[in-house]
């Protein structure tokens, strides 16, 4: 009867043993922790649970060769995990509540879960190329995010009001809101598919780069002009004038290899901008655009202006006289709408 009972009692213990146990599959990232005496205190040829709970320091190997990080989730107290240069797919940190700094520079990233690392300070997804979304929502402490050389179409950041570095360049993002993120300091957002940019509610700004985008408008009148020290927005062939602080200060001050723009670009407190078709049979001019309540108009001739919403709907009509004129939009919604003369031609506004 004693054997029965003893062999029952081995075999639960194994049981146990191994439920307490966590599951690693990749054979590297669990030859790296096993052989860590930090982590494996027991130096047995596992990773108990109680072992991933207690640890509260790092993670870190270099072109170790990890391919799946599956069993991370179990280290709810580590503060700091770096494993650039691996092969990395997919990561879900999500259960890593103490966690606040993640480096996976250099990996083959295509989905990354960070959303219950509530005290992330810093975040480091760069050259992953295959990465398409990155979900920061719920990530408020995050101080710098660097998520360049990517496939992201869309990035928002509204929620992380601690903001202070953000290095999104080469993606595919065609918008980009920056009003929430008063801390920010430095930006990169070069080489994406940008057509407007405004960061006049940055006012600690201190380095600029939104070079090699689509850019047509880029408000830069944020009151700390003088403090910049980079400056680039070269490679923009349909932006014609950045609106800034003061134009003499930044046609004198701002030159050589920091402060780099397209020739024909001009400076000005505010920036009127023309969108002519192809033909120009008439010259017009509006500004402010973006406006609140109004637009001024300045037209060469005598013409009629319809101002049609997204949908194609006429919302409003003016004859328009030579010289200056006004057109009233208190009455539309915020939004995207636009003038249409009476040969055809179409000039885009937005009413905030």
């Amino acid at each position: 009867m004693k054997k029965p009972i003893i062999l029952v009692l081995v075999l639960a213990t194994c049981i146990v043993t191994n439920a307490q146990n966590v599951n690693i599959p990749d054979a590297n990232f669990k030859n790296y922790l096993v052989n860590y005496w930090a982590i494996n205190t027991n130096q047995d040829d596992e990773i108990q649970v109680s072992e991933a709970v207690a640890y509260n320091g790092e993670i870190y190997c270099h072109q170790c060769g990890f391919a799946d990080l599956t069993g991370i989730e179990a280290f709810t107290s580590v503060k700091s995990i770096r494993l650039q240069f691996n092969w990395l797919t997919s990561v879900d940190v999500s259960g890593c509540v103490a966690l606040t700094k993640l480096n996976l520079f250099g990996n083959e990233l295509s989905s990354l879960n960070v959303s219950g690392c509530v005290l992330l300070d810093t975040l480091d997804c760069s050259y992953s190329d295959h990465l398409t979304s990155l979900d920061v929502s719920h990530n408020p402490a995050l101080l710098a995010l660097y998520c360049n050389n990517n496939a992201l179409t869309s990035l928002d950041v509204t929620n992380n009001l601690e903001l202070q570095v953000l290095d999104c360049g080469t993606n595919q993002l065609t918008n980009l809101d920056l009003s929430q993120n008063v801390a920010l300091t430095r930006l990169g957002a070069n080489a994406n598919l940008l057509t407007e940019v405004d960061v006049s509610q940055n006012a600690n700004l201190v380095r600029l780069f939104f070079n090699d985008n689509q850019l047509t408008r880029l408000n830069a009148e944020n009151g700390n002009n003088i403090n910049l020290e980079y400056f680039r927005a070269n490679g923009n062939p349909n932006l014609s004038c950045i609106q800034v602080d003061n134009p003499t200060y930044s046609l004198e001050n701002w030159t050589g290899a920091n402060f780099t723009f397209d020739t024909d670009v001009s400076f000005d407190e505010s920036c009127t901008i023309e969108i002519n078709s192809v033909d120009k049979l008439s010259a017009i001019q509006i500004y402010p655009n973006p406006a609140t309540s109004f637009v001024n108009v300045w037209s060469d001739k005598s013409i009629r202006i319809n101002v049609f919403n997204q949908v194609g709907k006429i919302v409003g009509s003016q004859k328009l006289s030579r010289g200056n004129n006004r057109i009233e939009l208190n009455h539309l919604t915020s939004g995207v709408y636009f003038l249409r003369d009476e040969n055809g031609q179409v000039w885009r506004i937005i009413k905030e």
